[in-house]
């Protein structure tokens, strides 16, 4: 997927919590007309797919999108404070760091004597997140099933690990207490999101743990040999957490709330974050019904801009399919899938021919080929870079080099080194690092991006050539 170049980006947003750069002004719990005094709108917020990241050289998020138009209502600038450790958001709120914990937390009695929530905004089941069999691929679809707790009752002996402070934690309780099923319950850190808990499932390193189905789901397009089928609770309210003693913000906000325009961005941002990317799977997609002139087209371009046409048919490959007509979660296009702002850079537009698409993705290449020319001086080894590059942006990978340099690594090279390091921006520890200066990022998709693109190519080549040209780009 493409993104523009963002090497030094700026954002008119507050990031706070990585790091001890929390915000050092402390304020007397104050209502709507100090938060619109202030002209901002301080909301607590994870550096995540589900909360906010960095895309195309903007933050976009489900939970960013909504609170940066319901700060717009208020005529307010939106100030994100990051939470570090999701422990800690009482400590925020009640300190007066923030005004809102835009969390996707589930409203709870326990919960309810601590803070103050908005009406709920979605309503969502706890699923139990495990590992499929090896090689269930190859399985019946019986022997799979039979091979997974399918039920509460067939938790007897497993070990679960999630968040104390969590309501899976609490949960988990109350199906021991409820079923007399013996469980072992693993407390994680609270700097430990769903999401790495989740990717901690699929690697192995834990056995099991709960996560929000909406949540599962968006991680299972990345992990797919996770099962996240089995729910372990009834549907649940989540809601937005204020601190009590807010009770003007808390009606501003659920009246925005009730409003029909925020309701259809509710349902269209759901679609984009959850269920959309669901069925965006395109790696699989093969090139064999690409019709000839595209093929030509694709051999002009790379010709003329000084490219190796096969490996601009293995990024196509693992972008598109060759099917011009998809549309990503994130709003790219085409059969490069470009994003907007970068298919006007390069001369077309979202609703472009193919033929255009093609050129302006080759010439994004090409100005990404110029961007990594100061930082890694061998040709064949830019290209990992450049091709990291294309599917998340220049400085996410930027990031990665600095990361590798600061540890010992080599930031000129990529196989095990900077894409040790990009993969490891998944996890808090790392992407609030003081190098890091793009946030969190789904490093390892990134990682296996590259591999499936260079993969592709490899196919493509001759042995000798592979030997004697190693990768892409054609010097000229």
């Amino acid at each position: 997927m493409v993104n523009k170049i963002a090497a030094g980006i700026l954002f008119s947003i507050f990031l706070a919590g990585c790091a001890g750069s929390e915000e050092q002004v402390v304020f007397d719990r104050y209502d709507l007309p100090q938060v619109i005094a202030s002209g901002r709108l301080r909301v607590l917020m994870e550096n995540s797919s589900s909360g906010y990241m960095e895309h195309d050289g903007k933050l976009i998020g489900f939970e960013y999108e909504l609170m940066n138009d319901f700060a717009s209502s208020l005529g307010v600038k939106l100030s994100l404070v990051k939470v570090n450790d999701l422990d800690s958001i009482m400590h925020f709120l009640s300190h007066g760091k923030a005004d809102i914990a835009a969390l996707g937390l589930t409203i709870t009695n326990e919960r309810q004597q601590l803070l103050d929530f908005s009406e709920p905004y979605m309503y969502t089941r706890q699923v139990l997140v495990q590992h499929k069999p090896s090689g269930w691929e190859k399985m019946p679809k019986q022997a799979v099933s039979a091979s997974l707790v399918k039920d509460i009752f067939a938790l007897k002996g497993k070990t679960i690990t999630v968040r104390r402070n969590s309501s899976f934690y609490s949960r988990l309780q109350s199906l021991v207490d409820e079923t007399g099923t013996r469980v072992k319950i693993l407390s994680a850190p609270g700097n430990y999101t769903t999401e790495k808990l989740i990717e901690m499932v699929a690697k192995g390193d834990i056995e099991m743990t709960i996560a929000d189905e909406h949540i599962a789901q968006l991680n299972s397009l990345y992990f797919r040999d996770l099962d996240i089928q089995t729910a372990v609770s009834l549907k649940q309210k989540i809601g937005w957490g204020l601190n009590k003693g807010t009770p003007k913000l808390r009606k501003k906000l659920n009246e925005w709330l009730a409003q029909e325009d925020t309701q259809k961005k509710i349902k269209t941002l759901y679609r984009k974050y959850y269920e959309g990317a669901m069925v965006k799977d395109l790696r699989k997609h093969g090139l064999g019904s690409l019709p000839g002139s595209l093929a030509q087209m694709i051999r002009l371009y790379s010709r003329q801009y000084g490219w190796d046409h096969r490996l601009i048919l293995s990024l196509i490959n693992s972008e598109s399919g060759g099917n011009h007509f998809v549309k990503s979660w994130a709003g790219a296009t085409g059969i490069m899938q470009l994003m907007p702002e970068t298919a006007a850079k390069f001369g077309t537009s979202s609703t472009g021919t193919p033929a255009e698409h093609i050129r302006a993705g080759i010439l994004y290449l090409s100005e990404l080929d110029n961007f990594w020319k100061k930082y890694v001086k061998n040709p064949q080894e830019r290209t990992f870079f450049i091709i990291a590059s294309y599917n998340t942006g220049p400085g996410h990978v930027l990031d990665a080099r600095n990361l590798a340099m600061k540890y010992g690594a080599n930031p000129e090279l990529w196989e095990g080194n900077v894409k040790e390091w990009m993969i490891k921006k998944e996890d808090p520890s790392v992407f609030c690092d003081e190098v890091v200066k793009h946030g969190f990022s789904y490093g390892s998709v990134t990682a296996r991006y590259v591999d499936d693109v260079i993969g592709t190519y490899h196919s493509m080549i001759s042995k000798e050539e592979r030997m004697n040209v190693r990768l892409t780009r054609v010097t000229q």
